[in-house]
Order: structure tokens, then sequence, then C-alpha cells
């Protein structure tokens, strides 16, 4: 999808590469981040997630926020928001040893054929 709408909204070339940003990718990561961070649907928080920093920021406050409700035995309020920290569970050694082999023989993150994968070509 070519989204060439430029976004009259601050920031508007957060990345500063002079490309401006664009109203598609906005708009919906920003419906996304009032969905998962329960902010207002009408856009009045939206200050909260239009600058990149700042939406780390809350999305790090409230995955931490809502942990340490869970964690607490989910006592008093529930804190906004929907994400949570992802706590990744760690193999034994055994599992790691023949499992990571396999990963890196089967699984492409660019979805390339194997033999271009050897090939180092894309």
């Amino acid at each position: 999808m070519l989204d060439t709408t430029r976004d009259s909204r601050e920031p508007r070339d957060p990345a500063g590469t002079g490309e401006g940003a664009r109203t598609f990718a906005r708009d919906l990561r920003l419906a996304l981040a009032r969905e998962h961070l329960d902010l207002a649907a009408d856009g009045s928080e939206d200050d909260e997630a239009l600058d990149p920093g700042r939406f780390v920021d809350v999305l790090t406050e409230r995955a931490a926020a809502l942990d340490a409700w869970h964690d607490g035995g989910r006592r008093g309020p529930r804190p906004p928001g929907r994400l949570r920290e992802h706590r990744a569970e760690r193999l034994p050694l055994f599992t790691r040893l023949w499992a990571t082999p396999v990963y890196r023989l089967l699984d492409d993150p660019d979805g390339r054929p194997l033999r271009m994968r050897l090939k180092k070509t894309f």
C-alpha cells in the first residue's frame, strides 16, 4: 500500500528523513493504541501516542502497571490497558542444543527458500 497523503499533525517528520508522516499509517497506529492502551475513542488522548518516544513510554508504563496488578493478586481497580510484558520461557540446555539448529534451518523471517538462504541472496 502506498499512502501519499502527508499528515499535518506533529511530529510531521518523526524519523527525520524528510519523508514526513503519512495519514493512513498514523491513523492505524493511533486506532490500535486507543484499543490496546484504553485511550479515549474520540482521539482526545492521542497526544499520548502521536510522539513515538512518548508512545513507547506509555506502552511500558501501562504494561508494567498491569503486570504488577496481576502479580499482586488482582486487588484494587484494574489499570488501563491490555498489554503485558512478554516473558519468554527459558528452555533447558538439551532442548536448545537440538532446537536452535532445526529452527535456523527451517525458519527464515524473510520467507526465502532454503536455496536462497544458503546462497545468502534474497
